[in-house]
């Protein structure tokens, strides 16, 4: 995939899902799929380390860019292999609950569907990081608007309902939601009864 392809893939799904999903679900596969993931991270660091580099400098000449350069080299570094580690794991969780709801897709398609308006909101997401307080709050914006093409691409690529679509990535994680609310719970009770024992003995 060349990128004038990629890209025309990356708007198209961002903006008009409803037709662009239809159109590419014959020929969605796990490849385009990586390639959009690691473009997507790759651009979406770059973009970051040198608008750190940049607000480091203002914020603190010399000693502030060093900072910046370093703190955004190996933040962009672990982000390339985390985001894509991430991407394809949690992709791997909405298959499967996507197949117990009924799902007939392939985890290539979900994944290619999926990632392609991932990639350009990383991107964007990149661009705007260069405004140094208004920036993160667009870029949570443009987040929560991807939930939309993320349930139209699950719900054509396993020809669901929009419903059972939504459920495919909204069940894991509440169920995470929840295990981690046990574990605090766990966790606290643990340290309060080691507080408890610590100051029965005085």
């Amino acid at each position: 995939m060349d990128i004038n392809e990629m890209f025309n893939e990356w708007k198209e799904t961002l903006l008009s899902p409803r037709t662009a999903f239809p159109k590419m679900v014959k020929n969605a596969n796990l490849g385009a799929g990586i390639q959009h993931l690691v473009v997507g991270y790759l651009m979406y660091e770059i973009l970051t380390f040198i608008a750190a580099t940049l607000i480091g400098t203002i914020m603190g000449g010399a000693l502030g860019m060093s900072f910046g350069a370093s703190f955004g080299l190996t933040k962009a570094v672990m982000g390339i292999i985390i985001g894509i580690v991430f991407g394809l794991i949690f992709g791997g969780i909405i298959w499967v609950f996507a197949k117990l709801l009924g799902g007939t897709g392939s985890y290539g398609a979900q994944l290619h569907m999926t990632s392609a308006p991932l990639a350009f909101v990383l991107v964007l997401q990149g661009i705007f990081s260069f405004i140094p307080f208004g920036g993160p709050i667009i870029g949570a914006l443009i987040s929560l608007y991807y939930l939309y093409p993320l349930t139209l691409a699950i719900k054509e690529a396993h020809n669901l309902s929009t419903l059972k679509a939504l459920a495919a990535w909204v069940l894991p994680i509440i169920i995470v939601f929840v295990l981690l609310a046990i574990l605090a719970v766990i966790l606290g009770a643990a340290l309060l009864g080691a507080l408890l024992g610590a100051a029965s003995k005085y």
